[in-house]
């Protein structure tokens, strides 16, 4: 691994393990949202220092801005981190494609199984979402086509797919966190499933398109 890669990388792991410790599901703070925002910023100066690709950089820098303002907890706050979000899955999609994506031999199965898998998710958030429904709907609409372009990723890139597939599962969980869980054990330990599935996507997608390697 390169030098300048390994000090950057090194911190993204350590804000992610003190956010997960000590901060995810606490009260809003300064701290909190400075730690979040670290655990993903200092992938993307990772992803600059070994000159990734500028999709990569963008995806994790979008993705660090989301996390300074879904930390928020307010209305302005959340629909600027959906958006954030939002240009991040679509920076992935660019990436994916840039990386050879859309292959002649897309899993069809998977597809037309993420496809109802948003199409439920979808429906539930819309009617639970309140006046987030339709920007909620169109983030499904944007998971959606991010996953289905990973689907056809080659196989040498598999662990891109598997950084998708963590996001959906980790966008999922948060969707139901924030607009259908009542409170009670499930909606306590949702958090962390959030918190363990997207740092763990973000990372995986600096490993896949980023050159950098442990060996």
């Amino acid at each position: 691994m390169p030098f300048g890669a390994l000090v950057p990388l090194s911190l993204a792991v350590v804000f992610s393990l003190v956010y997960g410790v000590f901060f995810v599901g606490q009260p809003v703070g300064l701290a909190q949202s400075v730690v979040k925002t670290a655990a993903t910023g200092f992938l993307a100066i990772a992803a600059v220092s070994v000159g990734a690709s500028g999709w990569l950089v963008a995806g994790l820098a979008l993705g660090a801005v989301g996390d300074w303002f879904l930390s928020r907890h307010d209305d302005r706050a959340f629909l600027a981190g959906l958006i954030a979000f939002a240009l991040a899955h679509l920076a992935y999609v660019f990436l994916m494609i840039w990386g050879g994506a859309l292959g002649p031999v897309p899993h069809s199965a998977g597809g037309w199984v993420l496809v109802g898998i948003s199409a439920g998710l979808g429906t539930i958030l819309f009617r639970h979402a309140g006046e987030f429904r339709w920007p909620v709907l169109g983030y499904v609409l944007v998971i959606l086509a991010m996953g289905l372009t990973a689907l056809t990723l080659p196989h040498e890139l598999a662990l891109g797919l598997v950084a998708a597939l963590l996001f959906i599962v980790s966008d999922t969980v948060l969707g139901f966190e924030l607009f259908v869980l009542r409170e009670g054990r499930v909606r306590r330990v949702a958090p962390y499933v959030v918190w363990i599935t997207y740092w763990l996507a973000q990372f995986g997608f600096l490993m896949t398109f980023s050159g950098i390697s442990f060996t």
